[in-house]
């Protein structure tokens, strides 16, 4: 079993106990994204986090660096980071910091290891504005045979088509309004 521990600053953390499974704490924090530490275990992941060069995980890291969102935005349009750990601890809860215990074996980061390498390589590169930050949830005392459920469970997202996020912002609602007003033929 190797366990690492990693520093934690976070601008809020809640702290709320599972209502049935009384041995799981869940954990929510903002994290700013310059500050999430890298090196976290991605074993409980369902995915390894690679091919950064799809579409989708270049829009990810455009939105990250503001080049394509609002800076300060980013935790509003990213679902997050959840880590299965051992245990938090609270450093220092004036400034923020929390040492989160990982089993690197079977713990770690078990959704959005996408969203983490892609904060880390722009952290390495210098491109994450001051202003963005990523929700970091964090389980602890969840048994082994349910790490597997939950990864399962937390990785079954389907992308959204353009055209439906076209649609919701408004852009196609002059077309819209032509074909109503044309008779039925």
């Amino acid at each position: 079993m190797s366990i690492s521990t990693h520093r934690v600053r976070a601008f809020q953390m809640r702290k709320i106990a599972h209502p049935i499974l009384k041995s799981i704490d869940k954990y929510w924090l903002t994290v700013a994204a310059k500050d999430l530490p890298p090196g976290i275990s991605t074993k409980a992941n369902a995915r390894d986090p690679r091919g950064l060069n799809r579409h989708v995980y270049k829009e990810v890291q455009s939105s990250l660096e503001g080049d394509t969102a609002d800076i300060g935005t980013f935790d509003l349009m990213n679902k997050g980071i959840t880590i299965l750990a051992e245990s938090v601890r609270i450093v220092s809860k004036e400034q923020g910091l929390y040492d989160v215990v990982v089993d690197d074996a079977i713990g770690g980061i078990v959704d959005g290891a996408h969203t983490a390498k892609i904060i880390w390589e722009s952290n390495k590169k210098g491109t994450v504005p001051d202003d963005q930050y990523v929700e970091v949830y964090i389980r602890t005392g969840v048994s082994k045979p349910l790490i597997s459920e939950i990864a399962r469970g937390l990785n079954t997202g389907i992308q959204v088509a353009p055209q439906s996020i076209y649609k919701k912002a408004g852009h196609v609602d002059w077309m819209q309004k032509i074909v109503r007003t044309e008779p039925d033929a």
